[in-house]
């Protein structure tokens, strides 16, 4: 792919460099393809152009000049391996139009031209520092290059777009070896974006181990393949949250053209991290990277009381004055005035502890801003004013990819159906499937 004017003027504002700084250099590319995979020639060569002009804008040119690679038989235990200038890949007899393969291993087996292969590092000590960064990494390279791609599953080598939320374990037989018919949206692209892939696996495991430690000293092959791969890729998306795209765009480059033909460690990387986003995020670091506690905020609860004035008795220039409760309330209906005391509890359910921010929004549509350090269990805002509190919600633009439960984030005072109609709605059309999955066996 050609890299645009427009392009490189792009990213040299978002890294603060000189736009001669991004020049990239040709590369002759080489594939080796399966006989039956010439239908997909094209995607192959465009996976490799799009991962040689990103990775080469965001971290600097990709210094050889040649790239080849192998695309291997299926199954073959050959596949998907790196190596300097060579990489295997493959894919499938027939590839969905709107998946990501072949495109997803051909950019993650490219990524490690830079990650290890260019930025060295102890993958038997640390390998979230090449796994974990082609992770975060080739993920952007799909945002940029690939934005609209769809879930698939496969009936005999066929895609079809469809997200399983079950799985319907055919009649031993005659069908033995076929796997589990899938249940859920079939026949729709169901989009999954790259900045929370991987979210189910996290949650399982996350409690399992630090995310930094030795290769040897995990619980088992499943942390360690979280804690090397998708573990990193959610955290360093956090990270971006908390920092800015652009700082982030520039700590990487920093860091990347610091050590390449080096070898750092994860305390150099954390050096990176706060020198060019001028903060300390060490609170980040021990959180999330030297820890295995969970997050989790939630907005709790929300009150709106009238403030209707005097209620009670009172001594007024020496006199009691009794101010029934009743009339105080028949003064504020006819109060033009009106005011009232709205109370908004927040609370950490997690262990792990970070910033959050908190919306909250007022019936007359005014929208309040608030930051928690999140430090202690709760917190309560209180506002006296002429609306009452129509809803808040804990870190609105979803920093926290970490966070285990998005959906107590946001509390309403008052009911709204249309999210439950939806679900309704897709839920009758997964019973549907499910029967009409059945009656293929009967």
């Amino acid at each position: 792919n050609e890299v645009r004017g427009d392009e490189i003027l792009k990213w040299a504002k978002v890294l603060n460099l000189p736009a001669d700084q991004l020049a990239l250099r040709n590369v002759d590319v080489t594939f080796l393809l399966e006989p039956n995979h010439l239908n997909v020639a094209d995607r192959y060569f465009r996976a490799v152009f799009n991962s040689l002009k990103y990775f080469g804008l965001w971290y600097g040119q990709y210094p050889y000049d040649t790239m080849t690679i192998v695309d291997v038989p299926r199954h073959s235990a050959t596949c998907c391996m790196e190596y300097p200038t060579f990489i295997t890949v493959g894919t499938y007899f027939w590839p969905a139009e709107y998946g990501l393969s072949p495109e997803g291993v051909t950019v993650h087996e490219f990524g490690h031209q830079f990650w290890y292969g260019l930025v060295g590092n102890n993958e038997f000590e640390e390998a979230w520092l090449d796994e974990g960064f082609n992770t975060y990494s080739d993920g952007k390279v799909i945002d940029e290059a690939y934005p609209f791609h769809c879930g698939y599953n496969y009936f005999f080598g066929m895609p079809v777009p469809a997200y399983s939320w079950l799985s319907v374990d055919p009649p031993s037989f005659p069908f033995a070896g076929v796997g589990g018919v899938p249940v859920g949206s079939l026949f729709s692209c169901v989009q999954f974006p790259m900045r929370t892939a991987g979210r189910d696996f996290y949650l399982n495991n996350v409690k399992d181990d630090d995310l930094v430690r030795n290769g040897w000293q995990y619980l088992n092959g499943a942390s360690y393949g979280l804690n090397s791969y998708t573990r990193v890729g959610l955290t360093l998306r956090t990270l971006e949250s908390y920092l800015g795209e652009d700082v982030m765009a520039r700590v990487m480059r920093t860091f990347h053209q610091r050590w390449r033909y080096r070898h750092p460690d994860t305390r150099d990387f954390i050096a990176v991290v706060n020198e060019v986003s001028g903060r300390d995020m060490s609170w980040f670091f021990q959180q999330f990277f030297y820890g295995s506690n969970m997050v989790d905020y939630t907005v709790s609860d929300i009150s709106s009381t009238p403030l209707e004035g005097k209620v009670g008795l009172y001594d007024e220039g020496g006199k009691k004055v009794l101010y029934a409760e009743k009339s105080a309330e028949e003064a504020f209906n006819k109060s033009k005035d009106k005011r009232y005391r709205s109370t908004v509890t927040v609370r950490r359910l997690g262990e792990a502890i970070a910033p959050v921010d908190v919306a909250v929004q007022f019936q007359n549509g005014e929208t309040v801003r608030e930051q928690w350090d999140g430090q202690y269990r709760w917190i309560k805002y209180v506002y006296d004013k002429s609306s009452e509190v129509k809803s808040a919600e804990v870190d609105p633009e979803h920093k926290l990819t970490l966070d285990s439960n998005f959906t107590n984030n946001s509390y309403a005072t008052r009911e709204d159906n249309r999210g439950a109609a939806k679900w309704y709605v897709r839920w009758v059309f997964w019973l549907e499937n499910l029967f009409f999955a059945a009656s293929f066996f009967s």
